[in-house]
């Protein structure tokens, strides 16, 4: 089971670029894509879940107290993207279709 791990996380990004290319591939070939609409949480669902997996649990209380990693994190999420979200939104067209 580890080698299939090891094996797993030596080609993430492949196995990522792989699944992407697919479900573009899908998603061309399906003449209406609501016939694919009730796959997208599942699937988003398992990759969160999958990815996640990864996550060691032990270490989780250790990060809480990295006070450094905290103000990054907030800092990032609650400053940086909204700021570069609103200078971005500013390039959309008017009409979005």
């Amino acid at each position: 089971m580890e080698r299939i791990r090891v094996g797993l996380e030596e080609r993430q990004v492949a196995i990522y670029l792989g699944a992407i290319l697919i479900g573009a591939l899908a998603g061309f070939s399906v003449p209406t894509v609501n016939a694919l609409e009730a796959g997208v949480n599942p699937a988003l669902a398992f990759m969160l879940f999958v990815t996640l997996l990864q996550v060691p649990l032990g270490e989780f209380g250790v990060a809480l107290r990295n006070v450094r990693f905290l103000g990054a994190l907030l800092v990032t999420n609650f400053v940086v993207m909204p700021l570069l979200t609103a200078i971005l939104v500013q390039f959309l067209p008017d009409d979005p279709m």
